[in-house]
C-alpha cells in the first residue's frame, strides 16, 4: 500500500508529462501501477509483451490521476491518516482501502 501512495504522489507531481517505467524498472512497482489504472486511480497503458512471463507487464505507462485518484490522495495525503489505516486496514484489499479512504 506505501508503494502505491507513493506512485500516486509522484504521479501527481509530473506536470505534463507521464510516469513510466523509466521511473523504476522494478517488477513490483510495475504491478502495482498497473493495478492503480485497473482500480481506476489513474489513466494510462499496460502493454503485456508476447515473451513476459512474469505477473508484471511488460511497461506501464502513467498520463494523470482520474477524479477517483485525486480524491484518494487527498484523503491519504496526511501521515497520520496514512499511517492509521496502515494499522488498522494492513491485510485489506485495495479497494477495501480506497472506502475507507473515503
Amino acid at each position: 500500500m506505501d508503494l502505491i501512495r507513493d506512485i500516486l504522489l509522484n504521479l501527481e507531481s509530473c506536470k505534463n508529462t507521464d510516469l513510466n517505467t523509466d521511473w523504476s524498472e522494478d517488477e513490483l512497482t510495475r504491478y502495482n501501477m498497473a493495478l492503480i489504472i485497473q482500480a481506476g486511480l489513474a489513466e494510462g497503458a499496460i502493454d503485456d509483451g508476447v515473451s513476459n512471463t512474469s505477473q508484471a507487464p511488460s511497461s506501464v505507462i502513467l498520463r494523470k490521476l482520474t477524479w477517483e485518484g485525486h480524491e484518494f490522495l487527498d484523503n491519504v495525503r496526511k501521515d497520520s491518516v496514512w499511517s492509521t489505516i496502515k494499522v488498522n486496514f494492513k491485510n485489506e484489499s485495495l479497494s477495501t482501502i480506497m472506502a475507507v479512504g473515503k
